[in-house]
């Protein structure tokens, strides 16, 4: 079988992707490594960032952070993620392969992930599915070339393929 690259977004109720509701000019970038988050945040409006650096200090348990005035990068104290609250934790437990960063923006989480089994694919939204998680899947695609050379994903990359209309209500 062929590898598959799937592209999909999920809304629900956690901390970051509430946070990214609150403040929609702000994208967020978060790689877990299952024991600490790092978190990056870019603003477009420096007027709000004080107040999403407020917000994330309130929320998350910083161990170490650095600013400037259109960007801030957090390490978390322990990654808070369970599999009840995480997409992450279950894409994991399904055998696919998370391709870092989650992209937080409006509320949504951005996720890429290269499946080995076309089951492996079903068995992650059905688990979405049955937490009543919101999600939409952007794009899903034999995998072509090799998984080293795609672990760099940019936000131009990941929002390609959306139509103008798409990309107007991202």
């Amino acid at each position: 079988m062929p590898l598959f690259e799937i592209v999909f977004r999920v809304n629900h109720d956690c901390t970051l992707g509430n946070i990214s509701k609150k403040f929609p000019t702000m994208k967020m970038f978060m790689w877990c490594n299952r024991d600490h988050e790092i978190i990056e945040v870019i603003v477009k409006s420096s007027k709000d960032y004080p107040a999403i650096v407020e917000e994330l200090s309130r929320t998350v348990d910083v161990v170490e952070k650095s600013f400037d005035e259109t960007k801030l990068h957090l390490i978390t104290a322990k990654c808070k993620c369970t599999l009840e609250n995480s997409v992450i934790k279950n894409i994991d437990a399904t055998n696919l392969l998370h391709l870092s960063p989650v992209i937080y923006d409006k509320g949504w989480e951005y996720y890429r992930v290269i499946a080995f089994h076309h089951k492996d694919i079903e068995r992650l939204f059905n688990v979405i599915e049955r937490k009543n998680f919101e999600y939409e899947i952007l794009s899903k695609l034999p995998f072509e070339g090799s998984i080293a050379s795609s672990l760099a994903v940019t936000t131009d990359v990941l929002f390609s393929q959306l139509t103008e209309k798409q990309r107007r209500l991202c």
